[in-house]
């Protein structure tokens, strides 16, 4: 199975790429190509697979100059002695890598650049990274656009990863032909069984409970399909379960004797922790599951492979999609997802005791109208990280005023004389963080999005002053890194880890990486508040943060919060703080002499903390957000000026804050119609509710609500019927009346509009 051709090769749920095949097999499978090698690697599929990208391509440096080509981020997380060849080939120019920006741009853009680059002379092989930005459900053409681009270059391809979003899941028995990677799939059947030049190869580990099984070599050609055994190593798997051959795993005879038990998924953050985090969250899960004979928690297979993943699947959530009881979600979404009842409110599962754990401000964070609503898992201050060694050596102390950030990062700058060597970095990509970084700005000058309730002071003089000295540190002063417009925080942290910037706008999580040998250690990084316009008080942070939530859809609540209480036990803390890449809400965690000894500036961040601010109080936040992303990338890259982009902001705004007054006088409507979907609900007789003329009812619903007035209705009850259907034994003619419709065709129309599918196959 060398690659001596044009051929797609995917690895797919890679624990350890030693446990695979080990470093020899992949090394002699890999210097089969002829004309190097194109490596294809999807997202950001964790630390076992990046590695075998990193030793895919330093295994091919005689064949020629190797790229690494990133889409809108960085080289992650190495192991020491891959991240010692790395920086060796990267020393001895044998090895460059290229960032293509991907925010902001068409994905014909960033093909066009990627094939710019493959063009040059001399190119052998090439890591492709983030390559799922190139990718959406709807539309793969950028995709395949690339696997011509290679075949054009002549290189073979090898995919590293999966990508679950192109295709359905695949329900095939034995599990050694389950979940085949859809790129796979996608490949043969979008470039066409008459492409003779294709072949598509994949190398998949069978994963039961925990273990690896068996691995197995498969390959698609045009002339039909081909599978190899390889390195089978069958175990019993830890829980007991045995492999019935049919691809399922049969109950161990002790545990049909319990009843029936439990099951329940658990999403912990997939995309951000390391493999040592997650072997330590995964060995716990098994043990609380051994110990739990009538509830069992499940994982999912694989990490996400990055944070656009993770936010498809939780838009599919907001949607209506069942996929997981107990999940992550980023605090700043919380009132959203109360706003829709999408999620339990937790305050009667919550014991005072369990309650004096958490740090405040983390409950806090998880509270909405006064409810606890979720369980708080990390919280995080907004810092500015620095370079003790470099302040020492130009004999400067940590800037606390906008001047003394621009005055030290010149003299910096000056001392160093170092290329792609930047003052300080901030996060421009179009994202939350770039909200972010405009809301701390705007915060250190004195301003605020609303100076009183609903008064929009978003583009006041102050804002004006904020935005324009966040566009002059790249554009005027030059200590942020010119191409501050694209760049991302996993990059930026990525560039202060490798010793690029004297200070970064950051998290905290940045003093958890694991230093590379030609960066930074932790002797040389330190945090403190972020700078101010006068540099009179400590600069004022966004607190974030992530927390569990429990879906509406989940009958028993209280099992999950004794799940949770039991994981995250008093013993279990100091390890996860130690082990976790950012900060925990415990109590316990800033106590801790052993957690303190790993993680030394835990001691400052409660400090720190107490000048932090709550994106959850700011009205409209994920409206602003959206819209502040936009402008403010617009300004950073030159195109908008401040009082454009502020502007634009403030309208947005104000048509919102509109919307809401024209809500409030439609609200005796709204609660009449929630309550009484069974009722006629004619537009004249809601009309006459708020004492306004039909005509004009028609028009003011119709523009508050952004939908005619029988459309809100129909959704209303739809929405109610899908509940029932969910949740009782009413037949579907008893349903539609419940919800208002007399005539059972027609509801069942309108649901199928509304839904895609009929009742019954609803339910």
């Amino acid at each position: 199975m060398a690659l001596t051709e044009t051929q797609i090769m995917t690895f797919i749920n890679v624990n350890t790429a030693q446990s695979l095949f080990g470093w020899d097999a992949l090394d002699e499978r890999t210097r089969g190509a002829e004309a190097g090698a194109f490596c294809y690697l999807m997202g950001n599929p964790g630390t076992a697979r990046t590695l075998i990208g990193v030793r895919f391509l330093l295994a091919g440096l005689d064949e020629g100059r190797a790229l690494w080509i990133n889409i809108s981020g960085g080289l992650p997380r190495l192991t020491t002695r891959i991240a010692e060849e790395w920086d060796d080939a990267l020393a001895a120019g044998r090895t460059e890598v290229h960032t293509v920006e991907h925010p902001g741009m068409m994905p014909e853009h960033v093909l066009d650049r990627i094939e710019e680059l493959l063009r040059q002379p001399g190119t052998g092989r090439v890591v492709l990274y983030n390559a799922d930005l190139l990718t959406s459900p709807e539309d793969n053409g950028a995709w395949a656009r690339l696997v011509h681009i290679c075949k054009k270059r002549g290189l073979p391809a090898l995919a590293l990863g999966t990508m679950a979003h192109l295709g359905a899941e695949l329900e095939l028995s034995p599990p050694a032909l389950s979940a085949l990677a859809d790129v796979l799939l996608v490949s043969r059947l979008y470039l066409g069984l008459q492409d003779r030049s294709l072949s598509v190869s994949v190398i998949k580990p069978v994963i039961i409970d925990g273990q690896m099984e068996q691995t197995f070599f498969y390959r698609i050609t045009p002339e039909g399909f081909e599978t190899e055994e390889a390195g089978s190593r069958r175990q019993n798997p830890g829980n007991g379960a045995q492999y019935n051959g049919n691809g399922r795993d049969s109950e161990p005879a002790t545990r049909q004797k319990m009843g029936p038990v439990r099951r329940f998924s658990f999403m912990p953050e997939l995309v951000y922790f390391s493999a040592d985090q997650e072997n330590f969250i995964r060995s716990r899960v098994e043990m609380l599951n051994g110990r739990r004979s009538g509830i069992q928690v499940q994982l999912p297979e694989r990490r996400f492979t990055s944070t656009l993943e993770y936010n498809r699947h939780f838009e599919q959530f907001k949607q209506g999609q069942r996929r997981w009881d107990i999940f992550i979600a980023d605090v700043y979404r919380l009132r959203e997802l109360v706003e829709k009842d999408l999620i339990w409110p937790l305050d009667e599962f919550i014991s005072p005791e369990w309650r004096e754990q958490f740090l405040p401000l983390a409950l806090d964070q998880c509270t909405i109208d006064n409810r606890l609503v979720a369980i708080p898992h990390w919280i995080n201050v907004g810092v500015m990280m620095y370079r003790p060694d470099l302040l020492a050596r130009h004999k400067l102390e940590p800037p606390r005023s906008w001047n003394e950030l621009v005055e030290h990062s010149n003299i910096i700058m000056r001392g160093e004389n170092r290329e792609n060597f930047s003052g300080f970095l901030f996060q421009g990509a179009p994202s939350e963080a770039l909200t972010i970084n405009f809301l701390e700005f705007l915060w250190n000058n004195g301003g605020d999005v609303f100076d009183q309730p609903l008064h929009i002071a978003v583009n006041s003089g102050r804002a004006r002053e904020a935005v324009t000295f966040m566009r002059d540190l790249v554009h005027k002063h030059g200590i942020a890194a010119p191409d501050t417009p694209g760049l991302s925080e996993a990059e930026t942290g990525r560039r202060f880890h490798a010793g690029q910037a004297a200070f970064l706008r950051g998290w905290p999580q940045v003093m958890t990486l694991t230093p590379r040998r030609r960066g930074i250690n932790s002797a040389q990084m330190d945090l403190t508040s972020l700078p101010t316009r006068d540099g009179k008080e400590p600069g004022q942070s966004v607190i974030g943060g992530f927390c569990f939530v429990i879906p509406r859809y989940v009958e028993d609540p209280e099992a999950l919060m004794d799940f949770c209480r039991a994981f995250y036990s008093p013993e279990a803390i100091p390890e996860l703080a130690i082990r976790g890449w950012t900060c925990p809400p415990y109590r316990l965690a800033y106590e801790n002499k052993d957690v303190l000894r790993h993680r030394p500036f835990y001691s400052r961040i409660l400090e720190l903390m107490k000048h932090g601010r709550a994106r959850k109080d700011i009205p409209y936040y994920e409206a602003l957000s959206d819209v502040v992303q936009d402008e403010m990338s617009e300004c950073l890259r030159g195109m908008k000026s401040p009082e454009e982009a502020l502007d634009a902001v403030a309208a947005d705004l104000n048509n919102r804050v509109y919307r809401q007054v024209r809500e409030l006088r439609l609200q005796r409507v709204m609660e009449y119609i929630n309550d009484n979907l069974h009722e006629d609900l004619s537009r004249d007789r809601m009309a006459a509710l708020c004492n306004l003329s039909p005509s004009y009812f028609s028009t003011l619903f119709a523009e508050t609500m952004n939908r005619p007035f029988a459309r809100y209705v129909n959704e209303k009850r739809i929405d109610r019927a899908r509940h029932l259907l969910e949740t009782t034994e009413l037949t579907i003619g008893e349903i539609a009346e419940r919800v208002g419709f007399r005539d059972q065709g027609y509801f069942c129309n309108v649901f199928r509009e509304e839904t895609r599918m009929p009742p019954s196959r609803y339910r």
